[in-house]
This record gives C-alpha cells, sequence and structure tokens, in this order.
C-alpha cells in the first residue's frame, strides 16, 4: 500500500458500535489485523480482555488457575467479519488498534508529547495521526525482515521520546476515543519510506544511527537462512537452588512438548508465552528459563500457523520470557501443569 487513506478520519466524538464496526471492517479489507481495545481508566489502549476472551482467544493458565485472554493469533491472521461484529456491536467495545509488523505491512512510529515530538519535528517527518495525549504517530512501510517493538523509556539507546511499534506491537487508531481524547487522522496520505529517515541524526546535542536505532537499517544477520542445528537440552536440578527437598519441579522437557503441540493452533510466538508463563509458575528462575531458549528454539518449525516462511529467533522468546517475568504477582503461589489440564 503507498498510502495511509485507509487510516479512518475521525469524524465524531460520538461513536455507534456500526461506527466502529464499518471502520474496522474498512481496516480489515485494506489488509490490517486489529483488535479491540480499552479507553478508559487503567485499561485504556490495552487489548479488550474481556471481548477477547468471549470470543475464545484465551488459554487456560494452570499457575493462576484461570482464562487468560490473548491476541497473540492476530499478529498471524486477520480478524474475521464474524469476529469484529461480536467486539464492537455484541459486546460494543468503543476503542480498536493496529497490530503492527508484518501481518499489516506496515511499522508504526510513536513520537511522544513533549520530546518525541521534538525528535519528529528535528527529522523532518509528517505524521498520519495525532493521539489523544498530544503526540504523533508516522506509519513506514513494513521493510521485510523483523523489526522489534521498543521503546525509549527501556531503550535508552533510542532517539528521545519515540517508540517503535514493529513486530508485536499496536498502536490505537482513529476513530477511537479515550478517556485522554481522540485519536485523529491527519492531512498525510504517502506512507514513510525507511530510506527517507536519515541515516544518522544529531538530536538534543547526542548523535544518533537513527535507522539502525529504529531497525529499519537492513536486515539483521541473525534473520539469514540457516538450517536449525540441534541443541542439547539443559540439564537442571530437580530444586531450585535454596529451595525445600519435597517441592520437585516438573521436567521442563514435559512443558516443552505441550507447548509444541500448541504451535499449531496458536503459533510460535503464543507457544513461547505459554512455555516462558509455566517455566515461570514452574519455579524456574528467569535466567533458566533463558537457558532453555536456543534448544525450545531447535525443535520449532520454520514457517507460520499460515505455512508461510516468517522469522521467530531467539530474541522472540528471550522477550516472551521477561514479559512473563515481569507478570507474575507478588506472594502468589507457583503451582505446576499437570498433563492432560488446559486447553
Amino acid at each position: 500500500m503507498s498510502s495511509t487513506s485507509h487510516i479512518g478520519h475521525h469524524r465524531s466524538m460520538s461513536l455507534t458500535p456500526h461506527d466502529l464496526l464499518r471502520t474496522a471492517r474498512q481496516y480489515v479489507d485494506a489488509g490490517l489485523s486489529v483488535i479491540p481495545v480499552g479507553v478508559s481508566g487503567s485499561y485504556a489502549k490495552h487489548p479488550h480482555y474481556d471481548a477477547l476472551k468471549k470470543t475464545d482467544h484465551c488459554y487456560w493458565d494452570e499457575g493462576r488457575g484461570k482464562w487468560v485472554a490473548s491476541w497473540m493469533a492476530f499478529r498471524e491472521r486477520l480478524p474475521t467479519q464474524g469476529e469484529l461484529r461480536a467486539w464492537f456491536v455484541e459486546h460494543q467495545v468503543q476503542g480498536l488498534a493496529l497490530v503492527t509488523g508484518q501481518i499489516s505491512g506496515l511499522v508504526a512510529l510513536d513520537f511522544d508529547k513533549g520530546a518525541g515530538v521534538d525528535t519528529m519535528r528535528q527529522l523532518g517527518i509528517e505524521p498520519h495521526v495525532r493521539s489523544a495525549s498530544g503526540g504523533y504517530h508516522a506509519y513506514v512501510r513494513y521493510p521485510g525482515w523483523h523489526v522489534p517493538t521498543t521503546n525509549s523509556k527501556t531503550k535508552t539507546t533510542l532517539p528521545p521520546g519515540v517508540d517503535v511499534r514493529g513486530d508485536g506491537g499496536l498502536v490505537v487508531l482513529p476513530p477511537t476515543v479515550t478517556d485522554a481524547g481522540r485519536y485523529e487522522r491527519l492531512s498525510a496520505k504517502k506512507l514513510l519510506h525507511r530510506l527517507a529517515l536519515p541515516e544518522v541524526a544529531d538530536l538534543s546535542g547526542q548523535r544518533y544511527r537513527v535507522r539502525e536505532l529504529l531497525g529499519l537499517a537492513c536486515a539483521p544477520e541473525s534473520l539469514e537462512e540457516a538450517p536449525r542445528a540441534a541443541v542439547r537440552a539443559p540439564v537442571f536440578s530437580e530444586q531450585r537452588d535454596g529451595g525445600d527437598q519435597e517441592h520437585r519441579r516438573v521436567d521442563y522437557t514435559r512443558l516443552v512438548e505441550r507447548a509444541q503441540d500448541l504451535i499449531l493452533s496458536r503459533g510460535r510466538n503464543e507457544a513461547g508465552f505459554w512455555l516462558a508463563c509455566q517455566l515461570r509458575d514452574n519455579d524456574f528462575s528467569q535466567d533458566e528459563a533463558l537457558e532453555i531458549g536456543p534448544y525450545w528454539l531447535s525443535l520449532l518449525p520454520a514457517t507460520n500457523t499460515k505455512g508461510a516462511k516468517e522469522a521467530y529467533v531467539l530474541a522472540h522468546f528471550e522477550a516472551s520470557v521477561r514479559s512473563a517475568y515481569r507478570r507474575v504477582p507478588a506472594g502468589r503461589d507457583s503451582k505446576p501443569w499437570v498433563k492432560g489440564y488446559g486447553r
């Protein structure tokens, strides 16, 4: 797609369910993957977990003893017309977001109000959307290789106030209205080409290799085609260091086998995240989970659920591990997965 004309205009602060359904259909018809998001309180801009669960996008987390919503399927396929109607008409979700990366063919550069907007102007970028908070979004054509989703608060090497929504990312779309305000389509129509970004720029007194830091310079060497090498499964003690002798950990290879069974229906990313959560809940440390990564990677197919070749590298699993270990609630008892349970 050579333009952003499919990124809808905001017409009114009052949106009916059918308004959002019509807009969501336009996005999907243009080849974009979208999901429902919340618009108020702590749920604003986050996936609408209730609507996702009600359309069967969830998995059983034995450790937490409940169903957990997931939007990972929409990183590999577009939502169906039935799913769109269920989200925006039956469940009356009021916000929608773009799933960025390969599935939609777009990378979003998210410029925060303040430092991010200053960076955007210094780079001479014309944005496509004004966000509810006063920041801006600019859309770049997906370059054909994995682009990480990163933000400047955790990756300090990024230019000030710039977040990259690449593979596995989300960005709220017009005509969503949140507590903070509305997302508004601006007049820019052409997608930003990665080569229009400077290779190097001086920003706030510091020199940045802009394209490289945004993941838009060239394909990472790690994505070069190579046969999967056999990797020996790491060996750990039955108890974690300092653990109770009576508390024996489950054999993690059982968890790996279960995760492999999930790949066909849920894809490698979601299966990898499930595995990371189960390692966490079975008393494996984060370092041990990361050590299992190369072994897990060696067992995976080179294709996604659609049979298309798509990169899944160690960095993807490591990101799942970090995410899983950040999410564990303090003081919650771990509960090992038992073979035969879960969905």
